[in-house]
């Protein structure tokens, strides 16, 4: 994900992937002064176009780069529009001066295009083309992006950021800069009240949340990866709350509002709800700084794409423990920060798997695994009472939402597990997108059959689970054992041969036959091929033939020629 979130496959459209350089230069890094010569002579400098323009955009590209060529003429057009503020030099580290005329020529392109003399492509450890960094009217290394723009506009909204009148200290990344003034700490006082005093970061990157009447809303609607940061300084004592209406507006879990209190999340609010009371209990008296921060992932939102704060106030005595008693409750049945995951066994029955080579906890992993008897069924999920339900995860083909918009009972969370015509899938529920760590899983498969196949390739076997324990009545065949007999022409066994079986995905480690000429192998069921390592000395192996063992297992005699 960035966080469980496709990205835009247009953004990672590379030409080629080329060994990466060890590059000296990382973001942040004040690059050095540089110079290169155009075909036609023109000697181009850093310093010397930083004097000149608010940003340098160095692209780093080659002739038969099929993904430069279709994103020069929206590199052209963004120029076009920006070359007052912005110097665009293409580089290539592949074509002589001539070459690069010629293209230069049958495109059309205007900006300065150059051979990269300088060597500027393995100090910026370029390894796919396009490849385009941005350096800002300070000499330092801001943006980094790697692969064809889709469009002009695009070209725009990386370029935008660093031209900006007001642009005052580094922007790393690209991120949006705030498009909003910050209102003065009266203003927001009189919205939220004369109790307690507001203020905005002074980061360059964080955007201010404004005033609408009696209220405060985040400014950072439609703006990928930025926060709207709001603090304020209590001195509190124990017993103490803060207290808030709060509402949001906006896309689960990937846009949400977070509470902190001395730089930890004690409270998350995410997706859509009503205009509602909260309170956070102070653990002990002290002095706090409170952040109320609303984050954005990405540019897309849902509802109004915001949150709201208002009435925000420091309680004591009986008044914050009313406040704290009237926070939605929801049934955390478990102790500390646990997390169990199950399917309803009317619906669905538990398996297990004999995983010898490891390759499904490696590929499927998960706690618990399950074939559906009935489709969607019904899961159940619990969690500790130390996990935010509206921070914890609920993830599946149905999307990503927060714990506590899914239904409940008196024992935890009840969530829809279908399939929509699929063979499996997987319920993962995490307890934050800060604490990915702790998270628990279930995967259930559509039927046996399809069981079968993942069983077949991945070289393991299956059961059933009754109340934890294995349905003998209903059990796959765990393993099978394969003898493969080495003979000679005359029927005499031959020590020495080094052999091993495989299926399509995996081989068992080497044996070597013994004086008796066997080697043994036990696994699961499987018709695997025959695979000669080496063949002692004197002896030959015929490479070319197959041999392919029965799947339920036994001994199969194979024979070696004399040399």
């Amino acid at each position: 994900m960035k966080k469980l979130c496709a990205m835009l496959l247009s953004l990672a459209l590379l030409c080629a992937l080329l060994p990466a350089q060890a590059g000296a230069y990382r973001l942040g890094d004040t690059i050095a002064d540089f110079s290169v010569s155009t075909p036609d002579g023109e000697t181009l400098s850093l310093q010397a176009l930083l004097q000149k323009y608010r940003a340098v955009v160095l692209n780093f590209w080659f002739k038969d780069c099929t993904w430069c060529d279709y994103e020069f003429p929206y590199l052209e057009e963004a120029w076009q529009q920006l070359s007052s503020d912005v110097a665009v030099l293409a580089l290539s580290p592949y074509d002589d001066a001539q070459t690069i005329a010629d293209y230069q020529t049958s495109k059309g392109l205007t900006f300065p295009m150059a051979m990269d003399t300088a060597g500027l492509s393995t100090q910026f450890g370029v390894g796919s083309y396009p490849t385009t960094i941005v350096i800002d009217r300070y000499g330092v290394y801001c943006l980094r992006e790697e692969g064809a723009q889709p469009s002009a506009q695009a070209f725009i909204d990386l370029l935008t950021p660093y031209i900006r009148a007001d642009y005052s200290q580094s922007v790393l990344n690209g991120a949006s800069l705030p498009t909003a003034q910050a209102p003065s700490a009266e203003t927001l006082r009189g919205a939220l009240g004369d109790e307690l005093t507001f203020y905005s970061s002074d980061s360059l990157t964080a955007w201010p949340w404004l005033v609408d009447g009696d209220r405060v809303y985040s400014s950072n609607a439609g703006a990928a990866e930025t926060d709207a940061l709001l603090y304020t300084r209590v001195t509190a004592q124990a017993g103490d709350a803060l207290a808030f209406d709060v509402r949001v507006s906006c896309l689960p879990v990937f846009d949400r509002l977070t509470i902190s209190l001395n730089g930890e999340i004690v409270k998350t609010f995410t997706g859509e709800t009503s205009l509602q009371g909260y309170a956070i209990a102070f653990p002990q008296a002290g002095e706090y700084e409170i952040c109320f921060a609303f984050a954005k992932e990405s540019a897309e939102g849902a509802g109004d794409d915001r949150a709201e704060l208002s009435h925000i106030r420091l309680l004591h005595g009986q008044e914050a423990a009313d406040a704290l008693a009237a926070n939605p409750a929801y049934p955390q049945t478990l102790p500390g920060k646990e997390l169990v995951v199950s399917l309803d066994s009317s619906a669905a029955r538990e398996i297990a798997f004999d995983d010898p080579a490891g390759y499904i906890a490696a590929y499927l992993p998960a706690k618990h695994y399950y074939i559906l008897t009935q489709d969607p069924a019904p899961a159940h999920v619990a969690i500790g009472a130390d996990i935010d339900p509206d921070a914890a995860i609920l993830y599946n083909m149905d999307g990503a939402r927060a714990v506590s918009a899914a239904e409940t009972d008196e024992n935890g969370f009840i969530v829809s597990c279908g399939l929509q015509g699929e063979s499996y899938d997987q319920l993962l529920v995490l307890e934050s997108l800060e604490q990915q760590e702790n998270n628990a899983a279930i995967l259930y498969f559509a039927d046996t059959a399809f069981v079968d196949q993942v069983c077949q390739g991945f070289g393991a076997s299956w059961r059933y689970l009754e109340n934890g324990a294995a349905d003998s009545a209903q059990e796959s065949p765990q393993e099978a054992t394969y003898t493969l007999r080495f003979v000679d022409a005359d029927g005499a066994p031959v020590a020495g041969v080094m052999v091993n079986i495989c299926s399509d995905t995996f081989c068992f480690a080497p044996a070597v036959t013994g004086t008796d000429g066997v080697a043994t192998f036990t696994g699961a069921p499987y018709a695997y091929e025959v695979h000669v390592l080496h063949a002692p000395t004197g002896y030959q192996w015929d490479d070319a033939q197959t041999i392919t063992l029965p799947a339920a297992g036994g001994e199969v005699v194979l024979s070696l020629s004399r040399e």
